[in-house]
């Protein structure tokens, strides 16, 4: 998961809680700038930075990894828009971020 905010502690204790923490990375915008993500097998974004994340957002497009995106960033619906494992997420809202990654692990 990549973002920041308020709720990123609230995010971390559920992952504990629900015994996937050794299993989710939480990041900052502040990624290596080479960052491999085909070590990962989703790209869930909190938050967006333009700048920083398009790059990251288009390797995991390119390599069909599965990205839930606040939907209220057209350039990443657009990076998205050709790929069968991106799914938009309504921003701010966990309900609809839960949606997303059911679906991620239905597949």
């Amino acid at each position: 998961m990549i973002g920041y905010g308020r709720h990123r502690r609230r995010l971390e204790h559920w992952a504990r809680a629900l015994g996937v923490d050794a299993i989710v990375s939480f990041s900052s915008v502040d990624l290596p700038p080479y960052l491999d993500v085909s070590l990962f097998d989703a790209v869930i974004l909190v938050s967006y930075e333009p700048e920083l994340l398009s790059s990251l957002v288009r390797s995991a497009a390119g390599l069909d990894l599965a990205v839930v995106f606040p939907g209220d960033h057209a350039d990443v619906r657009a990076i998205n828009s050709q790929t069968q494992t991106s799914y938009c997420a309504t921003p701010y809202d966990s309900l609809s971020y839960a949606v997303a990654l059911s679906q991620i692990s239905a597949v």
